[in-house]
């Protein structure tokens, strides 16, 4: 991980702590409650959009998850930006975990 990857995951944890209320440890662990699951596909989402780390990486730091998780992860939130009014709420909640990680 570089520099400015592990930079910009601690920002990312921060921001989403923030938002959500939810500790990272709890967003990262093996929860399947929707809310979680949600900031678990965001942050995936966020960490293979904003960084150059691998999936494998990326995966080794949601808990030692499986690269194919962050593939659909990222294809979940793509999916969300298909049907905007649909998912608006979880739309929102990427907009501002974004905008509170720069």
């Amino acid at each position: 991980m570089t520099k400015t990857d592990a930079q910009y995951l601690d920002k990312l944890k921060k921001a989403i702590t923030d938002v959500t209320g939810y500790p990272y440890e709890e967003i990262i662990a093996k929860s399947r409650k929707n809310e979680i699951v949600v900031m678990r596909f965001i942050l995936c989402y966020l960490l293979k959009e904003n960084t150059i780390m691998s999936l494998q990486s990326i995966g080794e730091l949601i808990d030692g998850r499986d690269h194919s998780t962050i593939i659909n992860a990222v294809r979940v939130v793509n999916d969300w930006k298909s049907v905007p009014s649909m998912y608006a709420n979880n739309l929102r909640l990427l907009r501002e975990v974004k905008d509170a990680a720069r």
